[in-house]
């Protein structure tokens, strides 16, 4: 791990349309207890654009949006934008572009207080609503596979000073999964100096998030015993192309904070 490259890269973020590592938001959202109605985010660079499925007062099917939705703070944890009501050609019609209209009807601001939850405050028409949101879950994608990849992570509050510091342990990866129980194992590519790891646990979906909580053990090249203890991965996205999350965990010296990933092999 280049130290410096990452210092300049931690001075350079200082706006909060730069940082990439925030969590992203796209997702169905809802409130469990208002079955029927919305929302979806979906995230672009600095910009997320929202999609409000509600209910009029006469109970018909309302449909607004928000197209410039961004961050207001620092944390990316708030985000606000101006609502919309759109009107146009009806769906089994010609479509006509001069019958389409866009009017202005309120806000929309989701404050984020944990990656799975928020709370939806948005106004229509004069009338405000908050509502507490969670992602839909509709299924949980499978994490088994071959891959390549590993882990990139800071080790800090050592008992040993030479063991703080980034390192990163890069090669073939492997995930197995049986129900909820995953495995994953991966080593340096051969040639490199030799460390290794295999993590086991539970996993859990929000969403199109997923995360696994258990426990790792690892013999890493900077330590003359092996590594034990606990790991979260959370923020897990299972894709066609690979695995990705983001790690904490602690063993008997010190504490690791990074990410883990990996390409899926062809």
């Amino acid at each position: 791990m280049n130290r410096l490259a990452a210092a300049l890269a931690a001075a350079l973020s200082f706006s909060v349309h730069a940082d990439n590592t925030a969590v992203d938001y796209s997702d169905l959202w809802w409130n469990p207890a208002h079955g029927g109605w919305g929302l979806g985010l979906d995230r672009q660079a600095d910009v997320m654009f929202a999609t409000l499925f509600i209910y009029a007062d006469d109970g018909s099917a309302t449909w607004l949006s928000a197209s410039a939705v961004q961050a207001t703070n620092a944390g990316q944890t708030s985000w606000s934008g101006k609502l919309y009501r759109s009107t146009g050609p009806g769906f089994a019609s010609a479509f006509d572009p001069s019958s389409v209209g866009v009017a202005e009807v309120g806000t929309l601001r989701v404050d984020f207080s944990a990656t799975q939850k928020g709370t939806l405050t948005y106004s229509v028409d004069g009338k405000s609503v908050a509502e507490p949101i969670e992602r839909i879950t509709l299924r949980a994608p499978s994490a088994a596979g071959a891959y390549h990849g590993g882990i990139s992570a800071t080790a800090s509050g050592c008992d040993d000073d030479s063991f703080k510091g980034g390192f990163d342990v890069l090669g073939p990866f492997t995930a197995s999964q049986s129900g909820s129980h995953v495995a994953i194992a991966f080593a340096t590519a051969p040639g490199d100096v030799p460390s290794s790891c295999s993590f086991t646990g539970d996993y859990s979906q929000s969403g199109r998030l997923g995360r696994i909580q258990g426990n790792w053990l690892c013999s890493f090249y900077f330590a003359l015993d092996p590594r034990v203890g606990t790991f979260t991965l959370d923020d897990v996205v299972v894709t066609a192309n690979g695995f990705a999350g983001r790690l904490s965990a602690k063993d008997q010296d010190c504490n690791y904070d990074g990410r883990v990933g990996a390409v899926r092999d062809p």
